[in-house]
Formats: C-alpha cells, structure tokens, sequence
C-alpha cells in the first residue's frame, strides 16, 4: 500500500520535473515572443465541475504597466483592446513532461500559443493544482517580454457555510 508521505514526495518530484522543464520552455518561449514583437501576453482560465480551460489569449504589441500583485486589473480591463501581435503561424521546439514526470512528445514542435498555454498551465499546476475541481476558480497570466515579468492572480471559488446552533 503507498502511504501519503510516498504520494506527497512523488507529487513534489513531479513539479520540480515540470518546473526545470518550463525553464527551459520558457527561454526558448521568450526569444520567439520578443522576435515577433510581442511586448505582453495576457491569458485568462477559467473552469469548474472538473472541467477548465484558458479562456482568451492577448499577444500586445505595447505592453501595459503591470505593477505587483495588480495583474488582475490590467488582463481583465481591456483583454481584446490593445493591439494585437498574430503569433498563429510561429512554432517552437520545446519539451513537455507528461504525469508522472515522464517525458511526452518531447521535444516537439508547435504553435507558439500552444507553448505559452502549456508553460502558463505548469505554473498553474504547480501551485494550483486541481484549481479546476469542484467550484473552480479562475485567473490571468500577465507576462511581459522586455522584463520577463510574469505574474498570476488565482481565484479559487467555494462555498461557505455559517453554523448555528439552538436550544429552545
């Protein structure tokens, strides 16, 4: 029988596998962003009931000033406003660690959104993981090029209940 303990270490092995893999993704992610022109991407997810997805991607070609923990502001006011950099013909090689920490089709080649989407959903994994059972949750990705700034604001949705207890 596996304890927990064996669970919570093969869990940990398995981030620290994704997280050297999405540095790695990362650079190669960020020279090809930078020689597009992209200055920022903006991304935002959502899901529930075991389900979720992201919801819209902004390549910009001038980025906005994201200031700490503001992100939120910035991908949720004007997502679709700000000119846009078509990224839809770009491809990367890069490497992608299914479960287990286990390499799979790696490395490959695909579409440049595709890669950010996976790299944004490592992080997201990795310090969110199951963000999307149950209730949900949501967030953006805000990650700028010139400064490789990337910042996450997560939402996780529940229900709360409030006890009382009578003797009349």
């Amino acid at each position: 029988m596996t304890s927990m303990e064996e669970i919570r270490s093969s869990m940990t092995a398995e981030d620290a596998k994704r997280m050297e893999v999405a540095k790695r993704n990362r650079a190669v992610i960020l020279a090809a962003l930078a020689a597009a022109g992209v200055a920022q991407v903006v991304a935002n997810y959502s899901g529930s009931g075991d389900s979720g997805a992201f919801d819209a991607f902004a390549f910009r070609k001038e980025a906005e000033e994201v200031e700490e923990g503001c992100a939120d502001d910035v991908a949720r006011a004007d997502l679709g406003e700000a000119e846009a950099v078509d990224v839809s013909a770009i491809k990367v090689t890069v490497e992608y660690v299914g479960f287990n920490a286990k390499p799979l089709r790696s490395p490959e080649e695909v579409m440049l959104q595709e890669a950010v989407e996976r790299l944004f959903d490592d992080h997201l994994e990795a310090l969110h993981g199951g963000w999307e059972n149950n209730d949900g949750g949501e967030g953006q990705f805000v990650w700028t090029i010139a400064t490789d700034h990337l910042a996450l604001v997560h939402r996780d949705f529940y229900i709360q209940s409030d006890r009382s207890d009578h003797e009349l």
